[in-house]
């Protein structure tokens, strides 16, 4: 009997050495935010001649704007009365019975003037000057000549700025792509729901995709892919939470992904696979930010006084969240820096794996 048990126990052994070399992976690191620095937003106490705003990072958060940097510098600090709108090279603030709209730079040099009433719209080096009545919009130069215009009968009720172009969603339930002259390449109705209305659009960077969250009863999300100048679609999914809000919805820098906002949560396609999935996010969905080396997306949403900063590794991996109360928040990223900006104060956390 002994003598059978010893081979058995052997074979056990090295099944098991074999096992652990072998057959073993090791543990996923997790994220972690490492805190750098807290700052109050207060002007920096530097002179002027030393400002330096090429790598300034524009913040905007109740009523107030202005620029500040990787090393605790708040190079500029703007309180406006109504509305204001600002982007990494230009910033403006107007009121509601403006007939015009100056633009500065950010260092605060007047730069140009959009001479039409209107409220403008800035995205990275794109100015835009939606005019009133809902129907129409002007894009505009830097110096604020005005370049185009595009007008509609329907009340506009979404938009997107890309590097290709432009894509407009209405309240009739058309999209309409414009190339940057302002001259219409495309057009799209993504139907499918008794009222058709276009909540939210996004165009991919090179207009090679586009996505849309569109229509009350039967609301969905669909995905299109620009194939000679008509869309097939890819992928599409009805949603069971109906939203009445403009929703946000914005393409990975590589194009592999779609992130769009819905009532609920987040939604979120691997273009290649054309595949699916969702992440339960509590509160509105304020602002979508991607890292430098495109693995982590991070979202900010409201749930009435609290704020919620979500952290998602594509595809469809929910890294963690943390949150805090406020009155007003965003969220900026820049390389591997995750920056928070909370009522008075804003601070930087480094993003790691351990």
């Amino acid at each position: 009997m002994t003598k059978k048990v010893k081979p058995l126990v052997t074979i056990c052994v090295i099944f098991l050495f074999l096992y652990i070399f072998l057959a073993a992976t090791p543990l996923a690191k997790e994220l972690q935010f490492i805190p750098q620095w807290t700052i109050p937003v207060v002007l920096s106490d530097i002179k002027p001649e030393e400002k330096n705003f090429e790598d300034a990072i524009p913040f905007r958060f109740g009523q107030n704007l202005g620029y500040f940097t990787k090393d605790k510098q708040i190079l500029s600090y703007i309180t406006f009365p109504y509305k204001a709108a600002v982007s990494e090279n230009v910033w403006t603030v107007y009121s509601q019975d403006s007939t015009s709209v100056k633009l500065y730079s950010p260092s605060g040099t007047l730069s140009g003037e959009i001479k039409e009433s209107g409220f403008p719209y800035l995205h990275e080096d794109r100015i835009f000057n939606f005019l009133p009545g809902g129907a129409s919009f002007s894009r505009c130069s830097e110096s604020g000549e005005i370049l185009w215009r595009y007008e509609t009968y329907a009340p506009i009720t979404a938009f997107s700025s890309a590097e290709c172009g432009t894509a407009v969603g209405l309240a009739d339930g058309n999209i309409a792509v414009l190339d940057n002259d302002g001259k219409t390449v495309l057009e799209f109705a993504p139907g499918g729901s008794t009222y058709p209305v276009i909540l939210g659009t996004a165009l991919s960077d090179s207009g090679k995709y586009i996505a849309c969250v569109s229509g009350q009863d039967n609301q969905r999300f669909t995905l299109g892919i620009n194939d000679k100048g008509h869309i097939k679609v890819l992928y599409h999914k009805f949603l069971e939470n109906q939203s009445t809000k403009q929703l946000l919805i914005k393409f990975s820098r590589n194009e592999e992904y779609v992130f769009y906002a819905y009532n609920g949560g987040i939604g979120i396609v691997d273009i290649p696979e054309a595949k699916g999935a969702s992440i339960n996010i509590k509160g509105d969905v304020l602002s979508i930010k991607e890292s430098k080396d495109e693995k982590i997306v991070f979202i900010l949403s409201r749930d009435h006084g609290t704020y919620i900063v979500s952290a998602i590794e594509p595809f469809k991996n929910y890294a963690g969240s943390f949150s805090f109360t406020a009155g007003t928040a965003f969220i900026e990223v820049r390389d591997n820096f995750l920056f928070v900006g909370k009522d008075d104060t804003i601070s930087m956390l480094k993003i790691v794996h351990k």
